[in-house]
């Protein structure tokens, strides 16, 4: 699930049936080629959504690594990070 917000105040129809509303974001699935041209795009932020069950597992990895409890609001990019700093 990719997760898309609009850092405009301009409408933009994604795909038939996705219509990204001004300022607003949208979580769907769209094709890859289409996310990495959305993501070239300046007024649009791309979000890409970690399964709960994947990110509960780099979690623990960094729990194992360190002893530590890892900060609840660590993304899996950061996670990842801070397990190859230990």
């Amino acid at each position: 699930m990719t997760l898309i917000r609009n850092l405009t105040s301009s409408p933009y129809d994604l795909a038939p049936g996705v219509i990204l509303p001004a300022n607003g974001e949208v979580d769907t699935d769209l094709p890859d080629w289409l996310v990495e041209a959305l993501r070239a795009a300046p007024g649009v932020e791309i979000v890409e959504i970690v399964a709960n069950d994947e990110i509960e597992s780099w979690r623990k990895l960094y729990t194992d690594a360190t002893g530590k409890k890892p900060d609840g609001r660590w993304s899996v990019a950061r996670l990842m990070t801070e397990i190859e700093r230990a």
